[in-house]
């Protein structure tokens, strides 16, 4: 899948997940899905809808997304689909599909949070 197409333009220091990530490092790792947008809506024969689920796998219908905080049915049913793709490839690579880090690692830090939907 593309749809992380735009992190090929982030410093992989920062995608490494080896480290907690500064608040201009995370600028960086939000502004992904716009960069792989911005490189894909125009190229021939890539569908303008597969353009938008890159652009928008990030984001969650409660709003608490990125790159734009959508919400609800702002929220394209593709990229609905790219981001459960997303979460799902995560999970079976037993990571954190925000950080990349064991889970077990996160376990406590992750109690008592609500889930952020994407479907």
């Amino acid at each position: 899948m593309c749809h992380d197409f735009g992190e090929m333009h982030t410093d992989p220091h920062i995608l490494d997940q080896s480290h907690q990530i500064t608040a201009d490092e995370r600028r960086f790792v939000h502004a992904h899905p716009l960069t792989g947008y911005l490189l894909l809506k125009d190229l021939k024969g890539f569908p303008p809808s597969a353009a938008k689920a890159v652009l928008q796998h990030h984001e969650r219908l409660d709003g608490s997304g990125y790159p734009h905080g959508l919400r609800g049915e702002q929220v394209d049913k593709l990229a609905r689909i790219v981001a459960a793709a997303d979460v799902t490839e995560a999970v079976l690579r037993r990571l954190d599909p925000m950080r990349g880090k064991p889970r077990r690692s996160r376990r406590g830090q992750e109690r008592g949070r609500r889930s952020r939907p994407f479907y």
